[in-house]
């Protein structure tokens, strides 16, 4: 009779996932602000697009911690895509790109 192994959830991955995503939301929040580099037009559209990517990250990395297999790796490279796209909303201060894109990187180096 095999015994089956208990499958170890990336949780390191989510959580530098999960947080880079919410530093993206909160960063294009923070941008939205009258008096912080606020420039009217431009603002109109990253901030949506800031908050978007932002909860597409945290989607990502719940969906990583809870998928086997394979789908881990689908997710990471999803959640990579989208920490790069969030330079363009300013990347959550910068913080929440580089936390998203470790995240990303761990989880594609993951193994099993």
């Amino acid at each position: 009779m095999a015994v089956k192994k208990a499958r170890k959830p990336p949780e390191t991955e989510f959580v530098l996932i999960f947080l880079g995503g919410l530093f993206v939301v909160a960063g294009s929040i923070i941008g939205s602000l009258p008096g912080f580099l606020n420039s009217g037009l431009l603002s109109q559209f990253f901030e949506p697009f800031g908050i978007i990517v932002g909860l597409l990250m945290v989607v990502c990395a719940i969906l990583i911690y809870e998928s086997e297999g394979r789908m881990v790796k689908t997710w990471g490279i999803a959640a990579l895509i989208f920490s790069l796209l969030s330079l363009v909303a300013g990347g959550g201060l910068l913080t929440g790109f580089i936390l998203g894109l470790l995240g990303s990187i761990f989880t594609l180096r993951r193994r099993g």
